[in-house]
């Protein structure tokens, strides 16, 4: 991710042994009361801690660490106002 400031950071960094399940996303989602429909596929491993979930830049990458391929995207977000009222 990048900051607002422009510092990278990485957030996350693992292997596909590593992605938490969908059993253990779908039950957390139950837990806050979240309703899934069907078909709905989660997962991802975990976060670094410390970081800032909120940044402004992200960038994905998966890489194939045999060959060195990689794929990636790159992305802004931008903040929705806070509600009125």
């Amino acid at each position: 991710m990048t900051d607002e400031d422009g510092r990278k950071q990485v957030i996350q960094k693992g292997t596909l042994g590593e992605l938490l399940t969908p059993g253990y996303w779908l039950e957390r989602l139950r837990r806050t009361g979240s309703r899934c429909r069907d078909g709905v596929a989660v997962g991802t491993i975990p976060m670094v801690a410390g970081v800032d979930q909120f940044a402004a830049r992200w960038r994905v990458e998966l890489r194939d660490p045999r060959s060195g391929s990689a794929v990636a995207c790159e992305y802004a977000v931008r903040r929705l106002p806070e509600p009125v009222g």
